[in-house]
C-alpha cells in the first residue's frame, strides 16, 4: 500500500504528458500549477493528505486578525461545497489549506477532480490574502531651502 500514491501520480503524469513527480526526503510529492499554486501530496497509511498554503498573515496583530476573520468567513462560506480545512501554522503564521482523501477510493479520474477542486479553493483563498510588500518603500526626503 505504501507505493499506491506513487503509482497513481505516475499515471496522472502520463495522462497529462508530464514528468512523474519525485518524492522529497520525507516522501512528499509536490505539484506546481500555473507557476503559483503549490500542492503537496503525502501518503500516510491508507490516506492521502493534500496541502497548500494561500499565504501568511501580516506581522501587525490588528491586520492579522482582520485578515484571518476575512479568510475564515470565506472558508466557512464554502464549507458546504468543499471538504478542505483552513488552519494556521503556529510556527510561522503561515496559512495552511488541507484535505484528507481515502486512498483506496482514489482512482485517476477521482484524483484529477480532487486536485482541480483543491487548486480552485486554494486559488480563491490566495485572492483574499494580500501579497507581502517586496520591500518597504524608501522614506521620503524633505529638502528645505533657506533663502
Amino acid at each position: 500500500m505504501a507505493d499506491e500514491l506513487a503509482h497513481l501520480l505516475d499515471r496522472f503524469a502520463g495522462h497529462w504528458g508530464l514528468e512523474p513527480p519525485l518524492p522529497d526526503t520525507p516522501g512528499n510529492y509536490v505539484l506546481e500549477l500555473d507557476g503559483r499554486l503549490r500542492l503537496t501530496l503525502t501518503q500516510v497509511g491508507a490516506q492521502v493528505f493534500l496541502e497548500g498554503s494561500p499565504g501568511t498573515l501580516p506581522a501587525d496583530g490588528y491586520q492579522a486578525g482582520e485578515q484571518l476573520r476575512t479568510l475564515m468567513s470565506a472558508s466557512l462560506a464554502g464549507l458546504g461545497r468543499s471538504d478542505e480545512v483552513l488552519s494556521l501554522d503556529p510556527n510561522n503564521d503561515g496559512l495552511v489549506l488541507f484535505r484528507c482523501l481515502p486512498l483506496p477510493e482514489l482512482a485517476l479520474d477521482a484524483l484529477e477532480r480532487e486536485l482541480e477542486g483543491f487548486a480552485n479553493r486554494l486559488d480563491f483563498l490566495m485572492q483574499h490574502v494580500p501579497a507581502p510588500p517586496a520591500s518597504l518603500p524608501a522614506p521620503l526626503t524633505l529638502t528645505i531651502l533657506y533663502p
